[in-house]
C-alpha cells in the first residue's frame, strides 16, 4: 500500500549526533559503523561549542563517512539562552559542503563558552577531592578529547577508576544536578547571538529540540535575527510539540530538521536514527542546500 512504500523509500537520516569531541561518548569511526549498521545516509556531527568540525582537522571525516555511503553535513550546537525569557535555547548550525573555512563570527562565542564550562568542571571536581574522591584535573584531562571539559569527563573518569557505579547515573542525579553540590550554572552565550553569528559565517541555524526547553515564546526574536530552521523530531517532543512546531515552520517559513540527539553512554535511551526526516521534510532541506539529493 501507499503507506508501505513510502516508508519503503525513505531515507534514513540523524541530524543532531554527538561525538568524543563534545559530550559524546562515541568516536566518529564508531558513528559512522553504527550508521552503517542501522542504514543511516545523512548524518550530521552537532558537537556543543566546538568549531573543531568546520575547520581543517576535522573535515577528513567527510572523506571517511563517504566509505560507508554516508552524506556528512558539519553542524555545531551552540548552549545558548534567550537572556529576554530567561529560558535557555539551543541552536544548531549546518554547514553542507566539505571546503573548511576559519568561522570567524562563532569562534569567540565557542571560546566564552568553553572556558566557563571548563571552569565550572574544574569546580566539580575540587568539590569531588573535598568529599574524599580521589581524582585529579590530568586524569580528567586523559578521558577528554574536546576542546573543553564537561561533566561527562569527570563522570567517566570516576567510573573508570571504579568510584561509582556509572556514567549517568544516581551518583549522577544526586550531585550534578540542579541542587547538587556539584552543580554549577554555566552562564551561556545569547541565543540571538548565536544566530547571528552562524549566518555570518554562513551557516544555517535551526532551533534545536524547543520542546524540551519550552522556549517557543523566543521564535520570533529569533527569526529576526536570522533564524533559519526548527528541530521538529526529537526524542523529548511530544505529539503537541511536533503539531506546535508544524505550525510555526509555517507562520515563520522555517525549514524543520530531526535528530535523535545521540550521546552514546551518556544518553544510553537514545537511539541514532530514531528520529528521521519525513521523504517531504528531506525534499525540502535538499531545496534548502542542507542536504544533497540521492
Amino acid at each position: 500500500n501507499t503507506v508501505t512504500k513510502k516508508a519503503d523509500e525513505a531515507i534514513l537520516s540523524d541530524l543532531h549526533v554527538h561525538t568524543i569531541y563534545s559530550d559524546g561518548s562515541n568516536t566518529p569511526d564508531e558513528i559512522f559503523e553504527l550508521a552503517n549498521t542501522l542504514g543511516i545516509h545523512d548524518l550530521a556531527f552537532t558537537d556543543h561549542d566546538t568549531t573543531y568540525w568546520l575547520t581543517q582537522s576535522g573535515t577528513d571525516a567527510m572523506r571517511r563517512a563517504g566509505k560507508f555511503d554516508i552524506s556528512l553535513i558539519r553542524g555545531i550546537e551552540i548552549s545558548a539562552r534567550d537572556y529576554n525569557t530567561g529560558k535557555k535555547a539551543h541552536i544548531l548550525g549546518y554547514w553542507p559542503g566539505c571546503e573548511p573555512f576559519v568561522p570567524v563570527h562563532l569562534l569567540p562565542l565557542c571560546k566564552i563558552i568553553q572556558e566557563r564550562r571548563t571552569r565550572s568542571s574544574l569546580q566539580q571536581i575540587a568539590v569531588l577531592q573535598n568529599l574524599g574522591y580521589s581524582i585529579s584535573v590530568s586524569e580528567v584531562y586523559d578521558n577528554c578529547r574536546a576542546d573543553q571539559i564537561f561533566k561527562h569527563h569527570v563522570l567517566k573518569t570516576l567510573m573508570e577508576k571504579n568510584l561509582i557505579g556509572d556514567v549517568m547515573g544516581d551518583f549522577y542525579r544526586q550531585h550534578f544536578r540542579e541542587g547538587g553540590d556539584c552543580y554549577f550554572e554555566i552562564e551561556y552565550v545569547s541565543a540571538k547571538d548565536a544566530v547571528e553569528a552562524i549566518r555570518a559565517d554562513n551557516g544555517i541555524p535551526v532551533l534545536a529540540h524547543p520542546g524540551q526547553q519550552n522556549n517557543y515564546d523566543s521564535i520570533p526574536d529569533l527569526v529576526s535575527a536570522g533564524l533559519i530552521g526548527i528541530e521538529y523530531m526529537h526524542p523529548t517532543h511530544s505529539n503537541e510539540d511536533m503539531r506546535i512546531i508544524q505550525n510555526l515552520s509555517r507562520k515563520y517559513n522555517l525549514i524543520k530538521t530531526s535528530g535523535s540527539d545521540f550521546h552514546g553512554e551518556y544518553h544510553s535511551g537514545r537511539k541514532m536514527g530514531s528520529c528521521s526526516l519525513s521523504t517531504e521534510d528531506r525534499n525540502e532541506l535538499i531545496r534548502a542546500g542542507l542536504l544533497t539529493g540521492r
